[in-house]
């Protein structure tokens, strides 16, 4: 069964230490005006890809409850952001990062042995190498917003 890119790369982001955080402030901001603060604690946007917003939620239920919701966040979010940025707000449930400790998190190189065995799933090389591109990228991006 293939196995998405994203899900390699979170993984990897959790063994070596380094998050893939979202960094859309302006949308972070207008989704904690829209939702408040107790949502904020169980819900956060992930992805913003063409008009799409993706929301990681800490349960179901908070998946369920948030769907019901999904049109008036979406209003809220847009008469914020502007017309039409949010065009609908996807959910699923997974691990929201902690974000108030990245400095905490020891910097970790990525061994040729680490990558091998993280794109192991990736069964072709081009995807492969593209991958480990993206990770090297992620990493040095890490670094520099840590100095």
């Amino acid at each position: 069964m293939p196995v998405p890119l994203k899900d390699i790369l979170e993984k990897l982001s959790r063994e070596v230490g380094f998050s893939l955080e979202f960094k859309n402030r302006d949308v972070e901001e207008a989704w904690r005006r829209a939702v408040g603060e107790t949502i904020c604690k169980n819900a956060i946007p992930y992805s913003l890809r063409r008009g799409i917003l993706w929301v990681i939620c800490t349960g179901p239920h908070w998946m369920a409850e948030l769907q019901m919701l999904k049109e008036t966040i979406k209003e809220r979010m847009n008469s914020q952001l502007g017309p039409g940025r949010i065009k609908d707000i996807r959910f699923k449930v997974g691990q929201i990062p902690e974000r108030d400790k990245p400095q905490d998190q020891p910097e970790v190189e990525i061994t040729p042995e680490e990558a091998q065995r993280i794109l192991s799933p990736l069964e072709d090389k081009p995807l492969r190498e593209t991958a480990l591109r993206i990770l090297k990228a992620i990493k040095r991006h890490h670094r520099a917003e840590r100095s």
